[in-house]
């Protein structure tokens, strides 16, 4: 046997609960290590200690019935009454309702922005841009192409 099986098999050996031929095998062990020796001396007095210490107390009488009662969760589930039953059913008309009012007005207000901008394309006035005429840069690009269209009309 090496240490790490005698690790797990302490607590068993302890407890009685090892077949003769392992503890045989364990006790071999246990004489010839001293590191497997001090874990069982350790071991040991956990035990003692655990054994020791006072009792787990018992849980009173019908304890879990009652906190899971206290809790609400026992209690038979009640039907709804037909007035919550029409309560319910009037506020999701009335969420319904307000969605779709809500949502047509954005539709509308899209609709006018999407208008006016048009309207604005077709003024002329591209979003704020300088007319042609009074860009240099847009100039100087027209007359470029102007000179190159020249040069293939001839």
């Amino acid at each position: 046997m090496n240490c790490s099986h005698v690790e797990d098999k302490l607590d068993f050996y302890l407890d009685g609960e090892l077949p003769t031929g392992r503890i045989n095998k364990l006790e071999r062990h246990l004489e010839d290590c001293v590191d497997c020796r001090k874990l069982l001396e350790e071991r040991k007095r956990l035990n003692a200690i655990i054994s020791s210490s006072d009792p787990i107390p018992s849980v009173p009488d019908r304890f879990v019935e009652k906190t899971v009662t206290r809790a609400g969760f026992g209690a038979a589930r009640q039907r709804p009454t037909p007035l919550f039953r029409l309560a319910v059913a009037a506020s999701l008309l009335l969420g319904l309702l307000v969605g779709l009012l809500g949502s047509r007005q954005l539709v509308l207000q899209f609709e006018q922005e999407a208008i006016a901008e048009e309207e604005t394309m077709m003024a002329g006035e591209f979003f704020g841009l300088p007319e042609p005429e009074d860009d240099p840069l847009a100039v100087y690009y027209f007359s470029l192409s102007e000179d190159n269209n020249q040069g293939v009309e001839e």
